[in-house]
């Protein structure tokens, strides 16, 4: 924030300025007497008027000086209420979806030192919304955040090193980072944090630490941190084994709006794992899931379609989710559906079909995809 001096302070600027080239002549004086410089002539002075002078003179540049220097408190100005309004207006536009403006605004107020416009922007390059996506961009203004206290800012950095992506891969400088923003009250920090611990980059592995964070970071509203830590609870990791615990976690992470939480609590459910076995609430839960766009979600759904789990059997329903799924993404979807077609199971039989979808699976890394392809 700026400073500024008593002159500023009592709206004395062009008074300040005159001031001080009228006392610096004044020190100078006494000892340039009869000099003439054009614009300015010295004339000599008495005995006792140069021994004025020399009192005089230090004493009201010194003055000068000390009244112009920006050391008090940070002023005020009706520039802070705009630029609060501005982001409010920047805020308010990115949410709309109207990126190009929101990134105008969050650049204008950037540029003026407003931390949190700094991390929005960030945030912007490193997604390609509004503008063109450059993550070398955006790690220099999560920086520009971090460094003027933004604790997302450090959250954005912390990610960037550990993905390697805009600066080199750093997991000891994630690790650094996140952990600044988690003690900064970042849930997502301490979150991200969490899974340094559980796979041991950048830190040595400690379950039972990744544990507390990811607690850490459900107690405080993120509820990937109460998915991660549900998992934890299903395996036994930093936590003893307690499937009534994680199915808890999976629920709440559920009615967070967390997709993989709802995924995992459907899990729990088909396989009665800390809970009554229910293949209709597991149908329910993944349906949820996969027309919030979760492919994961349709391509289990289609499970229980081919299987007649929780709903009636249907192949040809399950074809239409494997291939949703397989189209978004999901590399297991297009495997069943490369065993749909060469089964002829809710399609027609057709081998080169079954045989482009097991492709895409095994391109996607599924390494029984590419079992298949060979058989």
């Amino acid at each position: 924030m700026e400073h500024q001096s008593v002159i500023e302070l009592l709206g004395l600027d062009p008074f300040g300025r005159v001031f001080l080239v009228f006392s610096f002549v004044l020190l100078l004086a006494p000892y340039m007497q009869d000099k003439d410089f054009g614009v300015l002539k010295i004339p000599s002075f008495s005995d006792a008027a140069t021994r004025k002078l020399r009192v005089l003179g230090p004493g009201l540049f010194l003055g000068g000086l000390l009244l112009s220097v920006p050391f008090l408190s940070p002023k005020t100005t009706a520039s802070e209420p705009r630029n609060e309004e501005l982001l409010r207006e920047a805020r308010s536009a990115y949410d709309s979806g109207d990126y190009l403006s929101a990134a105008g605004f969050f650049e204008r107020l950037c540029s003026l030192g407003v931390s949190d416009a700094c991390y929005f922007l960030g945030r912007q390059y490193s997604n390609g919304e509004g503008v063109a996506e450059d993550e070398a961009k955006a790690a220099r203004l999560f920086r520009k955040a971090c460094d003027s206290g933004n604790m997302d800012g450090c959250n954005g950095l912390g990610v960037h090193f550990a993905n390697g992506e805009g600066v080199a891969e750093d997991d000891w400088k994630a690790v650094e980072l996140l952990r600044k923003a988690c003690d900064g009250g970042v849930a997502k920090g301490c979150h991200n944090l969490a899974n340094h611990y559980a796979l041991g980059e950048g830190v040595p592995k400690d379950e039972v630490r990744a544990a507390d964070l990811y607690r850490r970071a459900c107690d405080s509203g993120f509820m990937p941190g109460c998915e991660h830590l549900g998992v934890l609870y299903v395996e036994g990791e930093g936590v003893a084994e307690d499937d009534a615990k994680a199915v808890e976690l999976f629920r709440k992470a559920c009615d967070g709006g967390d997709l993989r939480g709802c995924n995992n609590l459907a899990i729990q459910y088909a396989n009665g794992e800390g809970v009554t076995e229910d293949d209709a609430k597991a149908v329910g839960l993944y349906r949820n899931t996969c027309d919030r766009g979760d492919m994961y979600g349709c391509t289990s759904l289609g499970i229980h379609y081919a299987n007649g789990e929780g709903v009636a059997e249907d192949d040809a329903k399950a074809v239409e989710l494997f291939r949703k799924a397989c189209d978004g993404g999901d590399v297991h979807g297009c495997n069943y559906l490369g065993i749909h077609y060469a089964n002829g199971e809710g399609v027609a039989e057709d081998e080169a079909k079954a045989a482009d979808f097991f492709r895409k699976a095994c391109a996607g890394g599924l390494v029984k995809a590419c079992s298949a392809l060979s058989a």
